[in-house]
């Protein structure tokens, strides 16, 4: 029997932080990494309505990321198309694993011309 499977995220949310925007030093790609939040309403079994508020960690490569790191800014809405991945890195001796969505696609839903007040 045949394998199936599809690695595929859509996400709509806010940029909840300011990118960070880098070249490998290595390959000379350009990198920008940013956390969008998703909130999520739901009632409890008391029936009040609450939120249940998520963070996750996009990376953009290449030509996009460079362009989207000339106004993407904190605050944003943005729809991200794209596919999961896990890495894996060492802090203090212990290995941790995250898991991050790289992006083929983000576009920005924030209309232009907007002004986001970092207040």
């Amino acid at each position: 029997m045949p394998t199936i499977g599809m690695n595929r995220v859509l996400l709509i949310g806010e940029v909840a932080s300011t990118p960070r925007y880098k070249i490998t030093p290595a390959q000379q790609i350009p990198r920008l990494w940013l956390r969008v939040r998703t909130d999520e309403t739901y009632r409890d079994k008391a029936g009040l309505e609450k939120v249940r508020r998520a963070y996750h960690s996009v990376v953009v490569w290449g030509n996009l990321a460079k362009a989207l790191n000339e106004f993407l800014r904190e605050g944003h809405h943005v729809a991200v198309d794209g596919r999961l991945t896990t890495r894996q890195y060492e802090l203090d001796g212990a290995k941790r694993y995250e898991t991050e969505i790289v992006a083929q696609s983000l576009v920005t839903l924030t209309p232009k011309g907007v002004r986001l007040d970092a207040a």
